[in-house]
Order: structure tokens, then sequence, then C-alpha cells
């Protein structure tokens, strides 16, 4: 994706160490986008995603994501989608829970 961008004139700096709620920031010249990447194996564009991405996409006006499928294939294919189209076009489950110690306090 990043060599796809350069391509076409954007600046790309990798956001996925700072868990910023997306992988990729693109710039060119005033426009800036904030790109989450998601791989699949398949054809069928089925993913994880986590609460801080969906957050992103509902409150973030320059997130998309870029959805790859068949992403080990020479054949793979990327789908765009801003955010909002994000949270319209998918069904989001959660499907997991945080668990942490409770704090017991002496009486």
């Amino acid at each position: 994706m990043t060599r796809t961008l350069a391509a076409d004139g954007w600046k790309v700096v990798s956001r996925e160490q700072a868990k910023v709620g997306y992988d990729l920031r693109a710039k060119r010249g005033k426009v800036e986008r904030h790109i989450e990447v998601k791989g699949v194996k398949g054809r069928h564009p089925d993913f994880m995603i986590t609460e801080g991405e969906v957050s992103c996409a509902s409150d973030d006006p320059k997130w998309e994501i870029w959805i790859v499928t068949s992403a080990l294939k020479r054949s793979r294919k990327a789908t765009v989608l801003p955010g909002a189209d994000l949270v319209q076009r998918y069904s989001l489950t959660p499907i997991s829970y945080r668990a942490s110690t409770r704090v017991r306090h002496s009486r």
C-alpha cells in the first residue's frame, strides 16, 4: 500500500507503533489521509477491527480503510472505504473483553 501511495505522490509515514487507530498517515500538499489496512487471505472481506479503529472510523473525517482481499496472492484487490461507510456497510460485533483485576479495599 505504501508503494502504491508513494507512486501517486503521497508522503507516507507508518503510525502502527503509535497505536493511534490507523496504520498509515499519507500527505500530499495540504491533504492528509489516515489509512487503516486490513488484509484477508480469501476473497470475502471479513476482518478483525479494534475498538480504537472503529472509534477513529466514526470520529476522524480523514480516516479510511483499505480492505485487501486475496492478500497473499498476486490477484489481490484493495477496496477503499471512508470511515462513515465502514460503520454503515459492516455489522460490527464485539467479540472480546478486557479482564483486569479488581482493586480490593480494606475495611
